[in-house]
């Protein structure tokens, strides 16, 4: 007999407003939203088949994904 494992696939899209043009607070809004992604959604990282980040144009100190890859379980999430 041949078990066939199911796999939940959703799109989740997430928000968050940047008080400033910085290293830091783009880093804050970054794992404050994806911190809330996570728990919001009981998502373990190691089952997020790939994420996109967007910014404004006046946001460009870092980019999101920067700081995503050093979050724990995000090293092997691809990321755009």
């Amino acid at each position: 007999m041949k078990v066939v494992e199911r796999w939940k696939v959703r799109g989740i899209r997430g928000a968050i407003t940047v008080s400033e043009n910085s290293v830091e607070a783009i880093k804050d809004a970054v794992n404050e939203l994806l911190d809330d992604v996570e728990f919001r959604n009981q998502l373990d990282p190691e089952d997020i088949v790939s994420t996109v980040f967007t910014t404004t144009k006046d946001l460009d100190a870092i980019f999101p994904a920067a700081i995503a890859r050093q979050r724990s379980k995000w090293e092997n999430v691809p990321l755009l």
